[in-house]
Order: C-alpha cells, then structure tokens, then sequence
C-alpha cells in the first residue's frame, strides 16, 4: 500500500530531474507492478561487492536516547561561559538492538524517517528528501564512477 501511495510523489520528482531522472523513471515504471514481489528481495542483504552493514531494523526515535552536556545550558541556548548551542556536545546512543542483523544500509533510515515524522511532515518535506537524496545520490555515483541506471534490472525475480 506504500509503494501504491508514494510512488506518484516519486515519479512527479523523477520526471524533473535531469539528465537521468526520465530514464531511472521509465525503469522503476516496468518494475512497479511487481514492487511487492521485489520487496522481499530487498530486505536480503545484497550480495558483495554491494555495501552490507549492521543494521539495527527497529531503528525509530524511541530507541534513541540523547545526552548534553549540561541540561540547563540546552534549555538556557547558552551557558554561563557565553557559549552557543552549536558547542555544546550532544552524544546519541541506539538501544534495543535485538532484532539487529546484516542489511542495506538504507533500511534504517528509511524506517527512522518513517516513523519519526508524522504524515503531514513527510507530505510537506517530501521534496526536500527526495532532493537532498537525489543530490548526494549523484555525488556518489560520480565519485564512485557509478552509472546506477544499468543496475537496475539486478531487481528481476
């Protein structure tokens, strides 16, 4: 039912962004009435050389416990010293690893952004992901000299 749902927001973004957007677009179209059959397929780890990590598959905002350095100092913006909020250290730790096991590293952030935000956040900030995405997407393809439209079709079953 997601993939139902969010894939026009996706396809109205593909389709503006040039040059690859229109032909990554064209593939994901061919593989969108099997999405479900290929669902399972991405939860397997990906076979070498593709990235595998940790991945902690429960990964939402209560399993993430924030500390300061000084609460008062959080709450204040400022400390006695005269320092900003931007010094002040802030450390996360991630708990409840029980159900951890070796993925994609995207699992965890796609779960983190999915049941973080409310609908309504997503719905309005859907742009500004997939644009934020999209640009360090093709950083990467570019510093790697990676063209990931020829790999799409590794999603066949």
């Amino acid at each position: 039912m997601m993939i139902e749902q969010g894939f026009p927001t996706l396809a109205g973004y593909l389709e503006k962004q040039e040059p690859d957007g229109v032909e990554l677009l064209a593939k994901l179209k061919s593989l969108h009435p099997k999405a479900a059959d290929h669902l399972c397929e991405l939860l397997e780890p990906p076979p070498p050389p593709a990235p595998s990590c940790l991945t902690h598959m429960d990964f939402w905002c209560n399993n993430l416990l924030f500390r300061t350095a000084n609460n008062s100092e959080e709450l204040t913006g400022a400390s006695s010293s005269g320092r900003s909020l931007e010094n002040i250290k802030t450390e996360c730790q991630i708990v409840d690893w029980q159900m951890m096991s070796v993925g994609r590293p995207t699992h965890d952030v796609a779960l983190l952004l999915f049941t973080s935000l409310t609908p309504k956040n997503r719905q309005d900030n859907t742009e500004m992901f997939l644009h934020y995405y999209w640009s360090v997407f093709q950083v990467f393809n570019m510093i790697y000299n990676h063209n990931p439209i020829n790999q799409i079709v590794y999603l066949t079953c």
